[in-house]
């Protein structure tokens, strides 16, 4: 309509680069009401000048003010009632059900229930609520305070609602890969293993998934195939720091520490990087020294914790630095006299050779 209607060529170029600008902007973000306003009233624009009217409705007779009363007024009023009920009550049921859910109760048996009538009235947030959940339920698991039966009746709930969440969605790679990290998080890494596999082949070329598929297989003994995998995600975006990080793990785990290092010194700066993936990488590998620089530069620096302390006591350990594994180890007892009893304990196994 744009460039058939009339416009000069310059309102025609205006509006066109208008549209595509909104098309980019769209690649990006959700939209919402504020860009919506501008869309529409931009079609609003183009369609006043140059729409052509349609017969039917222009011959259409005029509302008069009764008839508007007597007909269009209930119709409307329907049509509005109808919409409250059908669509913005269980919208609002939900969203109150799960702030209600997400509220610490006192005991997880009351949050439970508080779940489970959640998920007895679905919504359009379904998903939402079970998602939500599975974060929840990731909390209840690491905290302290919470007995293993309870830490169980949760997880195994969440767990059970993301399978059904993953029946009703089984092409959908985004629930497949919540589903794992679950599985990976409560320890259960063979079903793990089972639900990322099948969000790989949904998704073959998603970064975070190869990644999660790559570190579950490391937890189950498959070095060479996370190897593999660690790799292959970083080589569909080796710009990204956090993906070098992973692409040297992987390069590690093959056995190939030189280009492993080329790979941190080019990103980084350094082959000294502290960071998890790179840790557990050195550890299944059973190569101790770089893991020594890394907590060695952990304890010296401000707000260190006892437990960098005790891992570089541990490291010590490994590398054959007997005595002064022991001396780091009394040093913490010194400095904090309530891990004696632990700090022994270590001291105890390395003079044992258990370390």
């Amino acid at each position: 309509m744009l460039w058939k209607s009339p416009f000069s060529r310059v309102e025609q170029i205006a509006f066109t680069a208008l549209f595509a600008g909104y098309a980019f902007h769209n690649l990006f973000v959700f939209d919402n009401i504020v860009s919506y306003i501008g869309f529409f009233a931009v079609l609003a624009l183009i369609d006043g000048k140059a729409g052509r009217p349609i017969k039917m409705l222009e011959e259409a007779p005029e509302l008069t003010s009764v008839s508007a009363g007597q007909v269009v007024l209930p119709v409307v009023l329907v049509a509005f009632l109808s919409t409250m009920f059908f669509v913005n009550i269980p919208g609002i049921k939900a969203s109150t059900g799960l702030i209600n859910a997400l509220t610490p109760h006192g005991s997880i048996t009351a949050s439970i229930s508080a779940w489970k009538d959640e998920l007895a009235h679905p919504a359009f947030a379904k998903q939402e609520v079970r998602e939500q959940l599975l974060s929840f339920s990731i909390r209840v698991v690491d905290s302290p305070q919470v007995s293993m039966a309870d830490k169980q009746k949760i997880a195994t709930l969440a767990i059970n609602e993301m399978k059904k969440e993953v029946a009703e969605l089984p092409e959908d790679a985004r629930v497949r890969f919540e589903l794992a990290i679950r599985y990976a998080t409560f320890g259960d890494y063979k079903r793990a293993l089972v639900q990322i596999e099948k969000a790989h082949e949904l998704s073959p070329n998603k970064e975070t998934i190869i990644l999660e598929d790559g570190l579950i297989r490391l937890k189950t003994g498959d070095t060479k195939g996370a190897a593999k995998l660690l790799k292959k995600a970083y080589a569909l975006a080796p710009q990204f720091k956090r993906l070098a990080v992973y692409g040297a793990s992987g390069n590690i785990l093959a056995g190939d520490k030189a280009e492993a290092n080329k790979i941190l010194l080019k990103t980084f700066g350094t082959v000294s990087v502290d960071n998890p993936a790179l840790i557990e990488s050195y550890i299944v590998m059973k190569d101790y020294a770089p893991l020594l620089t890394i907590y060695s530069a952990r304890v010296a620096k401000k707000g260190s914790t006892i437990s960098d302390a005790f891992h570089l006591a541990l490291v010590e350990a490994l590398v054959g630095h007997t005595q002064k594994a022991i001396a780091q180890i009394r040093s913490v007892i010194t400095t904090y006299p309530k891990t004696t009893k632990e700090g022994n304990a270590l001291i105890k196994r390395i003079q044992q050779g258990e370390i």
